[in-house]
């Protein structure tokens, strides 16, 4: 799935998760309260623009490198956000996209089955957003409510994509995993992590400036309390994983720091090829424990007549995690900060991933979930095979809840020892018999 569903928007706005990023290197206490802004003390167009001449040439000294082009700035909304961030997407999604990923999303259990997955999105990001830059104009916008030195962090970031953009073209790099979501979110990682590591390190050369400054409206994570983790947590993976990421490590202090110029160059000319690889940094960085996935197709020649592949992608570690993950435990965005510190990206049950694939079919109202996995080791598979034995009942009522005819659903798993492989499978509208026809007339290959 493509996490928001990443596929061609890549320019995420700056998140409140950034900024908690910032409480770490100024280790300022907060409240976790926002108002709404007034608008006569916002920044003013002439201010951030003195801003954004300032901090250019300072990101410039911190990567060693010079932006090509000039890059215009302004002062947003809430309204305009969303007003953009709709139009990025139609651009990339058809609803006919966008609602096969709320279907897929729900046959798998990520989300409660009356939940509308993209307006469910769109209020998240819309509580969370600092400030977005659009690689497609090569302009970056303020949110209203920041100004002083909060503006300036949140300039140090967005100003960093837009120097990563000149550089390597970021829209252009996420085309290229157009069929793959998984690695199209291990890059988004590596953007982010940029983002990150730079506003940091700016943060740590101007800690006088925010003496005596509330951070509370920069920190804000209220409105996501009963989000799903399936939508906030690839958003704070993006930032906080990637930065560590970059910095080739997996603690979270270490992390904070400002990688080396030559792994900017080399995380985007070459990006991690999975979020096992921006989770796991040592499956990317070093060559004695490089982890390649696996390259997982579906052969479907022999479809049945009136059935129609309607989605094909990866999703990979960190949104397996979602899927593996305890439904009780499953909890809103955290908001606090020893909630951020100790939160888990991956599970036991989603370690050892070695590649996967999913395929959504349908015929009218009718749908097939093929979900194929491979696996590192034996034990690998079966931990995930334990899982999804855990799940059975939650599955069951999830894809159960999408028509109303609960005795045409089902699903079903299937544990290959000597593989390492797994595959889960989930339909509605449509007999069992029908199914194994179906599933019989698919066949996968390794390529």
């Amino acid at each position: 799935m493509h996490q928001y569903f990443g596929r061609g928007s890549i320019s995420q706005p700056a998140m409140k998760p950034t900024l908690f990023a910032l409480l770490l290197v100024l280790t300022s206490p907060v409240t976790f309260a926002q108002e709404e802004p007034d608008r006569t003390d916002s920044i003013a167009q002439e201010e951030l623009e003195a801003f954004t001449t300032e901090i250019l040439a300072e990101i410039e000294a911190l990567r060693g490198k010079r932006f090509l082009r000039k890059v215009s700035v302004s002062v947003a909304d809430k309204e305009e956000f969303l007003r953009y961030a709709v139009e990025r997407l139609n651009k990339s999604s058809t609803p006919e996209e966008i609602a096969s990923e709320e279907t897929i999303a729900k046959m798998m259990g990520l989300i409660p089955v009356e939940m509308n997955l993209l307006d469910t999105y769109l209020e998240l990001v819309e509580s969370q957003v600092g400030g977005f830059y659009d690689p497609e104009s090569e302009s970056f916008c303020l949110m209203e409510s920041f100004t002083g030195p909060l503006a300036k962090v949140i300039l140090a970031h967005e100003l960093t994509h837009a120097l990563d953009d000149q550089l390597y073209d970021i829209d252009g790099t996420d085309e290229r995993f157009a069929d793959n979501a998984d690695r199209q979110l291990a890059f988004h990682g590596v953007v982010e992590g940029s983002g990150t590591a730079v506003m940091n390190t700016w943060a740590v050369n101007h800690m006088s400036e925010f003496r005596g400054v509330d951070l509370s409206a920069a920190t804000t994570i209220a409105g996501a309390e009963d989000t799903p983790p399936f939508l906030w947590r690839p958003l704070m993976a993006v930032y906080l994983r990637g930065s560590m990421f970059l910095n080739r490590t997996t603690s979270m202090f270490k992390g904070m720091q400002m990688p080396e110029h030559g792994d900017f160059h080399l995380s985007f000319t070459e990006p991690p090829r999975s979020t096992e690889q921006l989770l796991h940094p040592e499956k990317y960085w070093n060559p004695k424990t490089i982890d390649e996935p696996i390259d997982i197709r579906f052969d479907v020649e022999g479809l049945q007549e009136g059935w129609e592949v309607i989605q094909e992608d990866t999703l990979g570690e960190l949104t397996l995690a979602c899927f593996v993950e305890e439904p009780d435990d499953r909890g809103g965005m955290p908001t606090n900060q020893l909630a951020m510190m100790s939160m888990k990206y991956t599970f036991a049950a989603s370690k050892g991933w070695g590649g996967d694939r999913y395929l959504l079919l349908g015929r009218g109202d009718a749908r097939i979930l093929v979900f194929e996995t491979r696996w590192d080791t034996a034990d690998d598979a079966r931990e995930f095979d334990a899982a999804l034995e855990d799940l059975d009942s939650h599955l069951r009522k999830a894809v159960g809840g999408m028509r109303a005819e609960p005795s045409l659903s089902g699903v079903e798993r299937v544990f290959d020892r000597s593989g390492n492989a797994v595959t889960f499978y989930s339909w509605f509208g449509v007999e069992r018999e029908e199914v194994g026809r179906i599933l019989a007339s698919i066949r996968t290959r390794i390529e």
